[in-house]
């Protein structure tokens, strides 16, 4: 049985950066609810930009980072149908915010395995984002401070003006030494899900995920983006999934869905939104779901996980 506590020492060689974009605001902005949880479009068009002035080799490695290819092994693309982006972007989504000029806000993004070599690529693209705006066009910012984070969770300042000088000062770390170090949070946990989760069941969307629904969706994002970009298998089948199930205890279900907002263009009248709230999970003593916990909290859930959404937290109930 492929349990995740069995293929720990693996992860020693799964690698991870962890930085902290602070961005500074250079003219007045209002940004509305869920504003940020539209960066993927932003990012696109900021490619298509760069499409335009011939940055091929930049603009190529960008899209590989954003939207990577199949993988060419075929017993990978069994498990990893649809491949995660290698970066995940974290930030407070949860109320509209205003800057003037000076003000910053701080955007997180952790690389994992192969995308750590991306990293400086990213911030090129974040820069370029700056001169074009976060969001419609609006909220044009500068990155003057950079924090990277060790295992520990320490972070540290670095002063870096060119984009190819971000790995050379940063700290790379791997999820064994992090999961090592992780503090138990008793048997009672509770997932809190601050920005929009949402996730599907049979093709079709799920308004009010239950323990099961949660964990099974936590398990194929955790291992899909470990396979893909650490090549590191952990690939439960139902028969495990079940297994680990088995000791949770289901407690209060606060998950709800809200709209967030509409969608802009032909189809402005079609609602989009996720599931935020809280969901009490009970008897949480498995090592396996643990790590798998946390884990999550680092990669998000669910659809454009990779930009945003599905973002949670573990508190002890």
């Amino acid at each position: 049985m492929s349990y995740f506590s069995d293929i720990l020492p693996q992860l020693r060689q799964a690698a991870y950066l962890r930085c902290h974009f602070q961005l500074e605001f250079l003219r007045p902005v209002t940004l509305p609810q869920g504003a940020l949880l539209q960066l993927r479009r932003e990012f696109f068009a900021a490619l298509k930009g760069l499409k335009e002035q011939g940055e091929g080799a930049l603009l190529s490695r960008l899209e590989q980072l954003l939207s990577p290819p199949l993988p060419a092994a075929q017993l990978l693309r069994t498990q990893v149908k649809s491949p995660p982006p290698g970066v995940v972007l974290s930030f407070d989504c949860l109320q509209a915010q205003s800057f003037r000029p000076g003000d910053s806000m701080t955007l997180t993004a952790l690389f994992i395995g192969d995308a750590i070599a991306n990293a400086a690529d990213f911030l090129t693209l974040l820069r370029i984002l700056g001169t074009r705006g976060v969001y419609c066009g609006s909220g044009h910012y500068a990155v003057n401070v950079i924090l990277v984070e060790n295992a520990n969770g320490e972070v540290e300042n670095l002063t870096v003006k060119e984009s190819d000088e971000l790995l050379m000062h940063s700290p790379v770390c791997d999820f064994q030494w992090w999961l090592d170090n992780l503090a138990p949070q008793g048997e009672q946990l509770i997932v809190e899900v601050y920005s929009p989760l949402r996730l599907q069941k049979a093709g079709k969307p799920v308004f009010r995920p239950d323990v099961a629904t949660f964990v099974d969706a936590l398990v194929r994002r955790v291992s899909s983006l470990l396979a893909y970009h650490c090549h590191i298998d952990i690939d439960y089948d139902q028969w495990e999934l079940d297994a680990l199930l088995s000791v949770v205890g289901p407690g209060l279900n606060k998950l709800r869905w809200q709209d967030w907002r509409r969608l802009q263009g032909a189809f402005k009248q079609q609602k989009i939104g996720g599931v935020l709230g809280r969901l009490e999970l009970l008897r949480c003593g498995s090592t396996d779901l643990f790590y798998l916990l946390n884990l999550g909290q680092l990669f998000n859930l669910g659809k454009s996980a990779a930009f945003g959404s599905g973002q949670y937290r573990l508190l002890s109930s």
